[in-house]
């Protein structure tokens, strides 16, 4: 039992008052010692005659030393705490002994004592205090009228009162009375006010959370659930709801509070009630405070019934007044969403109260600021989301129309190029040469164009995800013999000079063949088309061990996150290098982009559909390579990639 009493009191006391209670403490041994320091020097010639007083007054300053220790160890709290009461006591009824007895007027220092208690604790000990202080005089004043403790005969504090004898115990316990209930009236103001600061922090801390919770919610749906829950909770309303207006139809979205008992209390009243429904907007047009909240204007009205007038579609009567009685609300607070552009809603609080603070308004309107950023961040969001959806369905019938498109025209167009061959070969009959020179033209168009058709194709069986890569070991130093001789007609044509480096120690590659001649074709042409005539264009291919090695040895690899664990069995770096028109510097990150072509006068006038590099971008992908271009306008254009070895 002593242990739980220890408990106890260290569940009231600890922390709060250990510091209060060492102080006092503190203050206890001080005056102790100033009293001994007055008690020599004004009592010198009585120290005899008050040998007792003396004794009692020591052994209470041991007492007090004694608690003091206790509490600085956090031992024996209660009986500390007893001795030091004890102590106060029997010090401050010697004192009123020694300077008159029952007569004496240093009766008042119980009632400071009793003020000090209040002052430092509470008004409830405070109280016991003066019962305690009261019931010591009493017992020095009984004594001292019947002769039990016969009044000290002291000049100095010889008092010859004519008072009525009971004149003092009365004014004592007046004044104790008086103290007392000062203490609580102070502590009853201290309360209040830690009430009110305590309400404010707990509505600004849940605000604050709930502000953090509502930024990482995506969904408009939840996101207007939890602003509405997190008003209820953290400025402690009667209830609350949301009205939105709706940016792709003439509607209003009401939101109810997704949690606790506030939603069954309005459905109990409204059986078919949902969290969050439509109204069309003409419903809230005729209502004088939704026209001036849309205006941007904070309202405040007599209850719920009030702020529904003029809704057209407003409950019955006798359901708000069931919604008001059942949910306690007495005042209305309106206040509208407001974005930069426009009022995107409002939010309306049912207070308890029949008035509501200053504050309680400014910190809900700070709140509604920033709830609609957050709801014009979500509705942008899903805007975007759908948007997306449909850019995607968009590009997913353009994929398939260009599929279909493409195998379409394949058709046809291979007949045409296999017509026009026999034709110059003359198998169907001999012709001139100015027809000879029609059919080379027409060859050579139609062969651009079927080019063109397999590019698109590929690149519509990129976007669909159905490209699939035929690996197969294969001799890189042969691949590059092949591209050199097909390449050379398209190099003979425009007089250029083409410069075929390749790495004699080449290893046996593990990738597609088919479309990595396809990256380097495309490449050299491009190279091609860009550089006027007689230029020099540059094929150059080697490998390394690993990446690290790449890095040492080549310069202008552009700064990226990359995956070195991909090039663990080594790589192959390609480039293709030309003295053409060259590019732009802000036109290079997008030259890669599907369909895009540089927008300047020179390369207008080049032929070229702008599939060639974004292919290219996606087959070095595809192996799990990087490509990168450098280039400079008027001085040429240097493409490079990289892919694994195996």
């Amino acid at each position: 039992m002593k242990r739980e009493g220890h408990n106890i009191l260290e569940t009231i006391s600890f922390p709060e008052y250990k510091a209060r209670h060492i102080f006092l403490a503190r203050l206890r041994l001080a005056i102790f010692i100033g009293f001994w320091f007055l008690y020599v020097i004004f009592l010198k010639d009585s120290l005899g005659e008050t040998k007792f007083v003396t004794l009692a007054i020591l052994i209470c300053f041991l007492l007090t030393t004694i608690s003091y220790y206790n509490i600085l160890n956090n031992v024996l709290i209660i009986p500390s705490f007893a001795m030091e009461v004890a102590s106060d006591l029997i010090s401050m009824t010697s004192i009123v002994y020694l300077t008159g007895g029952a007569n004496s007027r240093y009766y008042l220092i119980y009632i400071f004592y009793t003020l000090g208690a209040g002052l430092f604790f509470n008004y409830k000990v405070s109280l016991l205090a003066a019962i305690f202080s009261y019931l010591f005089y009493i017992i020095l004043f009984v004594s001292n009228y019947l002769g039990v403790i016969p009044p000290l005969n002291i000049p100095s504090y010889s008092t010859g009162s004519s008072e009525a004898p009971y004149t003092y115990p009365i004014l004592l316990a007046l004044f104790l009375a008086l103290a007392v209930y000062a203490t609580k009236i102070a502590h009853h103001f201290t309360q209040d006010r830690e009430r009110i600061l305590e309400a404010r922090n707990k509505e600004l801390l849940a605000l604050q959370e709930m502000g953090s919770a509502i930024r990482t919610v995506t969904s408009l749906k939840n996101l207007l659930l939890q602003i509405v829950d997190g008003v209820l909770e953290g400025l402690d309303f009667a209830f609350c709801f949301l009205l939105l207006f709706e940016r792709d139809s003439d509607s209003v979205r009401c939101v109810l509070p997704g949690r606790g008992d506030k939603f069954l209390s309005v459905r109990e009243v409204f059986k078919t009630v949902q969290r969050q429904f439509l109204l069309p907007r003409s419903a809230i047009d005729e209502s004088m405070a939704f026209r001036q909240m849309r205006q941007g204007r904070i309202i405040f009205r007599q209850g719920i019934r009030e702020m529904f007038l003029g809704v057209s579609q407003s409950p019955e009567i006798e359901a708000l007044n069931a919604i008001e009685e059942r949910l306690g609300a007495k005042r209305a607070v309106g206040i509208p969403l407001v974005t930069s552009r426009e009022v995107i809603g409002v939010i309306i609080g049912l207070a308890r109260e029949p008035f509501v603070e200053s504050e309680k308004v400014h910190i809900f309107q700070a709140f509604a600021d920033q709830a609609a950023l957050v709801i014009e961040a979500a509705m942008l969001i899903e805007e975007l989301k759908r948007k997306n959806i449909a850019l995607l369905e968009a590009n997913r019938v353009k994929s398939e129309f260009l599929a279909t498109m493409s195998h379409e025209l394949r058709t046809p167009l291979t007949a045409i190029i296999g017509f026009s061959e026999l034709l110059l070969e003359g198998v169907m009959g001999s012709i001139t040469e100015e027809q000879k020179d029609s059919l080379k033209e027409v060859l050579v168009n139609a062969n651009n164009l079927l080019e063109m058709i397999n590019n698109l194709l590929d690149m519509a069986k990129i976007d669909s995800g159905k490209m699939e890569l035929s690996r197969r070991s294969f001799d890189w130093g042969e691949m590059i013999s092949s591209i050199e001789r097909s390449i050379a007609p398209l190099v003979k044509r425009k007089s250029h000079i083409l410069s075929v480096e390749t790495d004699k120690a080449m290893p046996v590659v593990f990738a597609d063949e088919k479309r990595v001649q396809q990256i380097i074709l495309n490449l050299l042409s491009n190279a091609i088309k860009f550089t006027p005539d007689g230029g020099r264009i540059k094929l150059a291919s080697c490998a390394f061990m690993d990446f690290a090695a790449f890095l040492k040895e080549v310069k202008g690899f552009p700064t990226m996150d990359v995956d070195e664990e991909r090039f663990k069995n080594g790589l192959v770096f390609c480039y293709v290098e030309d003295n053409g028109i060259g590019i732009a510097r802000e036109e290079l990150p997008r030259i890669f982009d599907v369909f895009h072509q540089v927008d300047s006068s020179v390369t207008k006038s080049y032929e070229g559909s702008g599939l060639g590099l974004a292919l290219v971008k996606q087959f070095v992908e595809l192996h799990g390579g990087i490509v990168w271009a450098e280039s400079e306008l008027g001085k040429g254009t240097r493409i490079s990639f990289i892919i694994p070895i195996s």
